[in-house]
């Protein structure tokens, strides 16, 4: 290269590195975020396998998290935000390496003097690359910058690469090189919030957005601050509406099943990019939007307060309605544990999900069995076999004209679409239910609709008025329709919604409007618990 070309360059260079202060202001000093207690989320609900992710902030904070510990390196900008895709595409690679994003953005314009098109990658912290597209390579390569076209070399696609497009600006992360994604930080408040925004949904915290294990699709991942967390937590699983108290018992189940699923920890990893997810697989977080009044005063009056059994934190598992009792973690995971014992959920009075009763035809509980892989024919009958404590099926046998197949309960809720595996099942055109009066000196049965039940405003005499009538057993509520249903029709009969672990929310509620606080609604559900913190 000449004296004089080396001059040009350097004019051109200077104005390449103006332009780039009008957009991007590099980092004037790391700057340490993080706090010891951030945990990593699953965006799954929203941003799970998808062919773009958008950040619409303007104004972001490009950084790097080693040891736990966040460090920004640089500010973006553009008034469109920034999208993010999975690069694809084949690119040269500069072998050098550059301590700066200005300074590979540099050498990338020079690259483009040549006729290139070029953008600058991160490749590790601290170091940077210069990537010049396939499509433009052969034009560079007949141009005078032979010197620099020696310095690249053919960098097939890569199953970690990302491209960020900003306004004015494009630059590439190569995840494998590495060993990491950058994780996004808001810089300007959106109403006193410091939150990302990716359209649906804004979080608080950081976004990383990465292809993990290698795939062809995005997820995006929220690194947050466990008690941030939970403000997006509590009212996404129970109603903002609901007694304090029972919002608290919340708050403190839900940071408990976080500190032990979620781990505290930052950095990023491309195998296991995370371990709890904003789906009821985890628990529901919905970020900014979710956030009430309610669920500030849960957390903040609960702040760092977790579940524990002899001095050990436990995951605190939690579910909508129990439908009169709840179960032991043995009868339903298989699990031994002394903490999950079933108990009798009186104070369920006004439980969420009420009881529920599905009418299905042989022909179409065949189809449905079919179209889950058990083509058993015809359906004949459906026997659940084995039950749980609470009345929860835990098998369930199915007799086809073909076959027959026994299925888990969990198996049939899926199937069926069921909130709960605690149901019955009555089948057409035999005898309804029976009710059983114990005396003291005798026992008898008689028919529903020669019952009567004692209320408030006196005996009433049951009828087929009502779809059905829950009655109170040995320690548990039992449900029975009051008519039949039609011969050649399969009734499922049930109460509930969720796994019957834990802390009934419904049950929470009640116990909260009749004057128990939080440490006596979690000492209820959970045996030999105590509250701590962590």
């Amino acid at each position: 290269m000449t004296k004089m070309s080396e001059n040009k360059h350097l004019r051109i260079l200077s104005f390449f590195l103006l332009l780039l202060i009008l957009t991007v202001h590099i980092y004037p000093e790391s700057t340490w975020a993080a706090e010891m207690t951030d945990i990593r989320v699953g965006l799954e609900a929203l941003y799970k396998n998808k062919s773009s992710v958008m950040i619409y902030n303007s104004n972001i904070a490009l950084g790097f998290c080693v040891g736990n510990r966040y460090s920004a390196e640089l500010e973006l900008e553009s008034a469109t935000g920034f999208s993010f895709t999975p690069d694809k595409g084949t690119y040269y690679e500069d072998q050098n390496n550059y301590p700066t994003f200005a300074k590979a953005m540099s050498i990338c314009g020079m690259y483009e003097l040549g006729g290139a098109t070029a953008f600058p990658e991160y490749a590790g912290t601290g170091c940077w690359k210069c990537c010049v597209t396939a499509s433009s390579y052969n034009t560079l390569a007949g141009s005078d910058m032979k010197d620099m076209v020696r310095d690249l070399k053919k960098k097939e696609p890569n199953a970690y690469l990302v491209r960020i497009s900003g306004q004015n600006t494009t630059l590439l992360i190569d995840g494998e090189q590495a060993g990491a994604y950058p994780q996004i930080k808001a810089l300007n408040p959106t109403n006193n919030i410091y939150s990302l925004n990716l359209g649906t949904r804004s979080y608080r915290g950081r976004i990383e957005i990465g292809r993990y294990n290698g795939s062809s699709t995005l997820t995006a991942v929220n690194i947050i601050n466990i008690e941030s967390y939970l403000l997006g937590v509590v009212t996404s699983e129970m109603n903002h509406t609901w007694h304090k108290e029972a919002l608290k018992a919340q708050a403190v189940c839900s940071r408990s099943f976080a500190y032990q699923r979620a781990g505290f920890g930052a950095d990023s990893n491309l195998k296991n990019p995370y371990n709890i997810e904003d789906t009821t697989a985890s628990q529901v977080y919905k970020g900014v939007g979710a956030e009430t009044p309610e669920s500030l005063e849960a957390v903040t009056s609960t702040t760092k307060q977790i579940v524990m059994s002899g001095g050990k934190p436990i995951d605190a598992f939690f579910f909508s309605t129990s439908g009169g009792a709840t179960d032991e973690i043995m009868d339903i995971w298989g699990v031994k544990s002394g903490v999950y014992r079933g108990v009798f959920d009186i104070y369920e009075k006004n439980p969420e999900k009420k009881p529920w009763m599905y009418d299905f035809t042989a022909e179409e509980v065949s189809k449905k069995l079919a179209d889950a892989g058990y083509d058993v024919g015809k359906v004949r009958s459906i026997e659940p076999t084995i039950l749980t404590q609470s009345g929860r099926v835990y098998r369930c046998r199915i007799k086809g004209d073909k076959k027959t197949v026994t299925l888990s309960g969990t198996k049939i809720r899926s199937i069926f679409d069921f909130s709960d595996t605690k149901f019955r099942v009555i089948t057409g055109g035999r005898d309804d239910d029976i009710v059983y009066a114990v005396g003291e000196d005798t026992n008898s049965s008689l028919k529903l609709k020669d019952s009567y039940v004692i209320t408030s405003s006196g005996t009433v005499r049951l009828s087929d008025n009502k779809e059905q009538y829950i009655l109170i057993t040995d320690g548990n509520l039992y449900n029975v329709p009051s008519s039949l249903p039609d011969p050649g029709v399969f009734r499922f009969i049930g109460m509930g919604w969720g796994h019957g672990v834990g802390m009934s929310q419904s049950g929470a509620e009640g116990m909260a409007s009749e004057g128990y606080d939080y440490g006596q609604i979690i000492a209820f559900y959970f045996n030999e618990a105590e509250i701590g913190t962590y």
